[in-house]
């Protein structure tokens, strides 16, 4: 994936918070995987994100909300090979994707609180 785009809610969402936090979303939408994942870095304050239901974290993962319907399609397909790359991220990562909502699916006791 070459662009990756950023949806219009995610950006009214941003205009809300501090300049400071939108950088920071920015940055991590940027340099994530092709899943919208990365590590989890608590030298940052990501708590206005999570508030805002940007991302989620686990104890060592964020994980970008709305990534995949937007660099991608409301729905990944198995057998198409543009999803194919995302979907095999998500298993490594060791998460589910729910194709209802379009998401990275966790264990609701993996996730942690910033």
């Amino acid at each position: 994936m070459k662009n990756k785009k950023i949806p219009t809610s995610i950006s009214a969402q941003l205009d809300q918070l501090p300049i400071g936090s939108q950088s920071l979303f920015y940055r991590l939408w940027l340099t994530s995987d092709a899943a919208g994942v990365l590590p989890l870095s608590l030298d940052t304050d990501l708590l206005p994100l999570e508030k805002k239901g940007l991302l989620i974290a686990t104890k060592d993962k964020i994980i970008l909300k709305s990534y995949l319907s937007s660099n991608y399609s409301e729905v990944l397909k198995p057998d198409y090979n543009p999803h194919k790359k995302p979907l095999g991220i998500i298993a490594d990562h060791g998460f589910q994707y729910n194709s209802d909502s379009g998401e990275i699916e966790i264990d609701s006791n993996s996730a942690i609180s910033l």
